[in-house]
């Protein structure tokens, strides 16, 4: 197994491991001796697999499409001679084309608390077969904070730099440790829920509720809902979502880019931990096949950038299990 990337942030006591040669996803996020992150497996079967856990990107698409064949600007695009795409269990293709890909440019700066990570899009046969606008996809991960509060900075931004539009449509789909799931909660302000299918997709047009506003919910309650984000005056706008779980509070914070957000929670299989993702999205689920994804232009570029911010770190002796032994379960999403 190839050796991971550790970045460290000594004031926060917090360190990121990432895995390069496996799609740059993020297994373990450690803040003193608390261990953040989920994953669905040991860490030796889940490098191996095309899995989600810890954070993995999902790109060009997040979640599913609706189908094989999306059009944009003209473009037609038909995956469903690509060889190796993932699928749900009824055949869509889902979480994109990342997950294990393992040529990424990756620095880290001179600091060991960033890094940075890019892939010439038109220059990998393979990603442009499936996916066939040139461009540039960067990500930068940054680590902060104090000894009260530790910070991880998601930043992702796609460039059209090579004379043509791409179609943005991706999100994260970040897993969460859950300690105590009987009396964890998630706290959501400002949302639109959107009413999806049972294939896991939205209708069509799209179909919202009301706007909710810092309504809580549980953990392993079989929750799989995706939501639009609502925009408000007040000083915790930039929240999509808080989870409180024992002496922990973690907090799911966005700066600019993300509109969108799924909530995925599956009751816990026997012998497994619960977990809970809160996965923030450019854009809604299968936007590629219904024609709802922001195009930019031949020159620009599209930014997306979210923050983990958690406070109140448990104690050395409380839940420092290592994350290897930490084992969630879920079929389609996993």
């Amino acid at each position: 197994m190839d050796a991971p990337l550790l970045l460290r942030h000594p004031d926060s006591r917090s360190i990121l491991r990432l895995e390069p040669s496996y799609g740059c996803v993020a297994t373990s996020w450690t803040v003193g001796a608390s261990e953040i992150l989920a994953l669905p497996a040991p860490i030796e079967e889940f490098l191996v697999a095309e899995r989600t856990g810890g954070i993995p990107l999902l790109y060009p698409y997040a979640n599913r499409l609706r189908a094989n064949t999306f059009t944009v600007r003209g473009r037609k695009v038909d995956l469903s001679g690509v060889p190796g795409l993932k699928r749900d269990g009824t055949g869509l293709p889902m979480h994109g084309l990342l997950l294990r890909w393992s040529r990424w440019k990756v620095t880290v700066a001179a600091d060991g608390a960033s890094a940075t990570a890019s892939i010439d899009w038109a220059a990998e046969p393979a990603l442009f077969a499936a996916f066939p606008f040139a461009h540039t996809l960067e990500v930068h991960w940054r680590l902060g904070g104090d000894a009260e509060r530790a910070t991880l900075e998601v930043t992702t931004t796609v460039r059209a730099d090579r004379a043509e539009a791409v179609p943005i449509a991706f999100g994260w789909h970040p897993y969460f440790r859950v300690d105590d799931a009987a009396s964890a909660r998630v706290t959501v302000p400002n949302r639109r829920r959107v009413a999806l299918l049972s294939s896991g997709v939205p209708e069509i047009p799209l179909t919202m509720d009301g706007v909710s506003v810092e309504s809580e919910m549980g953990v392993g309650g079989g929750d799989d809902a995706l939501f639009q984000l609502v925009e408000s005056s007040s000083d915790q706008a930039e929240i999509l979502a808080t989870m409180r779980d024992g002496h922990r509070e973690l907090d799911l914070c966005f700066n600019e880019g993300c509109q969108w957000m799924q909530i995925f929670s599956p009751i816990p299989l026997p012998a497994r931990a619960p977990f809970i993702s809160l996965e923030p999205m450019a854009a809604p689920t299968s936007a590629l096949t219904d024609g709802c994804a922001t195009v930019i232009a031949p020159g620009e570029e599209f930014t997306m950038r979210w923050r983990l911010r958690v406070r109140d770190q448990p104690s050395a002796s409380s839940n420092a299990s290592s994350n290897t032994s930490l084992h969630t379960g879920h079929s389609d999403r996993a």
